[in-house]
């Protein structure tokens, strides 16, 4: 099973990679533009506004070291830990302690344990590739994490400008502050909705891939640590990679629900303003904006299924059920 866990997630790393590869250009045209958007409302000298922007900053920085953090742990527990401690047996008794591979899933088509010599290269050279696929999932995610957080974040500031629109009277003022509206909307939501599907097609795919794989490896996960309980340096490597995947999860589900509620809540900043005192064609207007954000812009799972915290807790609970009949098989085949 440790060994299918761990073809699972070199598959997953594999495709995601390639997405990344395949759509980068488009991400970053659209990771750009949402930057020079929300570089010119830093001018504003609204205090709300200006505070969204910081903790958008903040934010996004504690997220990509927290996560690298983690990674940073994950490898030493998996990879530079056993490593480490057979070199510096063999370095300090000159006998070779038992010789084992870094993955359960090798993919070497000889037998490397059979001498140090032969076993050394290969597993640095294994260790130097999990820590390159490392490496490269966490700039992906990071990159789809602030991603997503800069719509989020450029929805919140359009609610602030909705809300301010009553201060306008003149109806020149109240024009170019609601085009200023329209057209960061437009930004915010050709990121997600647009039909060429940019971000759209990437993300729903990746996410169905993550949410999948996060459900079979959590339910097999289980099944390791409760067969083979007495196996520290297993369960160690187990609950690394739970925790990776919790963690992975886990932020994109509250990433997805921090988009769904900023760009809901925009509708009711529209329908909050003193729009019945406005003259029909700035109704009009206003209505134009109201439609557009009753599309409740979403992360979803190849349109199967919008990414959330009630997703979250949909896919453990899954995974256990899934465990729990495992186990009842498991428990039968050894108790005919």
């Amino acid at each position: 099973m440790k060994a299918l866990i761990e073809t699972i997630i070199t598959v997953k790393v594999t495709f995601q990679a390639f997405l990344f590869a395949n759509y980068r250009p488009q991400l970053e045209r659209i990771f750009a533009e949402l930057q020079s958007v929300l570089e010119r409302r830093s001018l504003d000298t609204q205090y709300e506004v200006q505070n969204t922007i910081r903790h958008l900053q903040s934010s996004s920085d504690w997220l990509i070291k927290v996560y690298l953090g983690i990674e940073t742990f994950s490898l030493t527990v998996y990879c530079v830990i056993p490593t480490g401690l057979t070199i510096l047996k063999y370095a300090t008794t000159g006998i070779v302690p038992p010789l084992i591979g870094i993955a359960e899933a090798d993919f070497v088509l000889f037998d490397f344990t059979s001498s140090f010599w032969i076993w050394l290269p290969i597993t640095l050279f294994t260790d130097l590739i999990i820590v390159l696929n490392i490496i490269m999932t966490v700039i992906q995610d990071s990159f789809y994490w602030c991603l997503l957080h800069h719509v989020s974040c450029l929805f919140k500031i359009i609610k602030m400008q909705i809300i301010r629109l009553d201060e306008f009277h003149e109806a020149q003022q109240f024009h170019e502050k609601l085009i200023e509206i329209v057209l960061m909307q437009g930004v915010a939501y050709r990121s997600l909705l647009q039909k060429c599907q940019r971000i759209k097609t990437a993300l729903s795919a990746l996410m169905l891939l993550l949410y999948g794989t996060c459900m079979c490896i959590l339910c097999m996960t289980m099944m390791v640590i409760a067969i083979a309980s007495g196996d520290t340096d297993l369960l160690s490597k187990m609950g690394v990679i739970v925790y990776f995947i919790f963690f992975q999860i886990f932020s994109y589900s509250m990433l997805g629900t921090e988009l769904m509620t900023a760009s809901s809540s925009i509708a009711d900043a529209v329908y909050a303003t003193h729009w019945y005192k406005r003259s029909i064609p700035e109704q009009r207007n206003l209505l134009f904006v109201l439609k557009r954000s009753q599309r409740m812009a979403t992360l979803t799972a190849a349109n199967l299924f919008g990414v959330s915290r009630a997703t979250f807790t949909m896919t453990i609970r899954s995974a256990f059920s899934y465990f729990t009949v495992l186990w009842q098989f498991y428990g039968t085949s050894e108790h005919p």
